[in-house]
């Protein structure tokens, strides 16, 4: 008996290493339920979650067709809050657990007869509870109990780990979404002078496809001349550590095109670092402003013509009002 327990936590500790490892949920949930299954002899085991909503959902489950899962929903429905338990979380009971196991038994027409439960608790809030269950066999002990109490304990950990990583990934991928749906040109830069982000915009801009954009310099993308033809750098982040959190700079110029004419374009990098001060990123938003060049320059060719066609008009008149004014002229009555 010692040595079986001896192995049990042996067990245990590599499972929570194995646990701890892991960020993809689904596979986290799979390991550390079917690890509980085995460590308490158990046959058949279930995981819920709770959702965005509120509901307990069913998140895994072992030894048992998908089928037969539903039939076993009265054992999370109306599951007890921690803040309902008062004591030690291994004290939490399922309320009318075998009267509601008789009726999973009787819809399911399997022969389940034990089951241990247990929250799955971080920082006092119920993420979920796992199920063990054994067909035919004997009662579940406090042992038993003990044993997943300390299981779930880590587990909760590892689930909350993996849900913020998820939670982390989802976002990140709605804001790569954004960028990416951007009518500005968005680039951003990491530490190293490395372009990790290029979105179609930018593609159209410069003419260059994120797949060859992704790792290069920025400068090497961006290429920008002034109306004289003259090289116009990119507003650059200072190295090192920040003199100004966020100070952003803006450029003008005319970016080289792949594969078609210029464009004139505005430019602001805005920089970010950690609380070090030591620069993490710099976030480029390039802006096409060709329409407002072309608007400008019609301004200016409009101001000029009209300038030169009132100017015509004045010196006529300016000139016949000087030849009446000289005093050696002679005019006659009709004049």
């Amino acid at each position: 008996m010692q040595d079986f327990q001896l192995r049990q936590r042996e067990t245990l500790l590599e499972l929570i290493r194995a646990m701890t490892s892991r960020l993809d949920l689904p596979s986290l949930l799979e390991l550390t339920l079917q690890s509980a299954v085995e460590l308490l002899r158990g046959q058949v085991g279930i995981i819920v979650l709770r959702g965005r909503e509120g509901a307990m959902r069913v998140r895994a489950y072992y030894g048992l067709p998908e089928s037969m899962v539903r039939f076993f929903q009265p054992l999370w429905a109306d599951l007890p809050g921690i803040e309902d338990e008062p004591g030690p979380f291994s004290r939490w009971r399922i309320p009318n657990v075998q009267m509601r196991l008789s009726m999973v038994a009787a819809a399911a027409g399997l022969a389940v007869t034990q089951v241990v439960a247990l929250p799955l608790v971080f920082e006092e809030q119920l993420l979920g509870a796992i199920y063990v269950f054994r067909i035919g066999g004997g009662a579940f002990s406090p042992a038993d109990r003990a044993l997943l109490s300390a299981f779930a304990d880590q587990a909760a950990i590892a689930v909350r780990n993996a849900e913020l990583y998820q939670q982390v990934s989802e976002e990140q991928q709605a804001l790569l979404a954004i960028l990416d749906n951007s009518a500005d040109g968005v680039m951003i830069v990491d530490g190293r002078g490395q372009i990790q982000v290029f979105n179609r915009a930018l593609t159209r801009i410069t003419g260059w496809e994120a797949e060859a954009a992704l790792g290069r310099a920025p400068g090497e993308v961006l290429v920008l001349h002034d109306r004289h033809d003259r090289p116009v750098p990119l507003p650059e982040a200072p190295g090192g550590r920040a003199t100004a959190a966020g100070a952003r700079r803006y450029v003008e110029g005319r970016v080289a095109r792949r594969g078609g004419p210029p464009l004139s374009v505005g430019i602001t990098a805005t920089p970010l670092y950690d609380a070090e001060g030591n620069l993490l990123r710099t976030i480029y938003n390039v802006v096409d402003i060709t329409r407002f060049r072309q608007a400008e320059e019609m301004k200016s060719t409009f101001v000029s013509v009209v300038s030169h066609e009132l100017k015509t008009p004045v010196a006529l008149i300016k000139g016949y009002a000087e030849t009446l004014r000289r005093d050696d002229a002679q005019w006659d009555r009709d004049t």
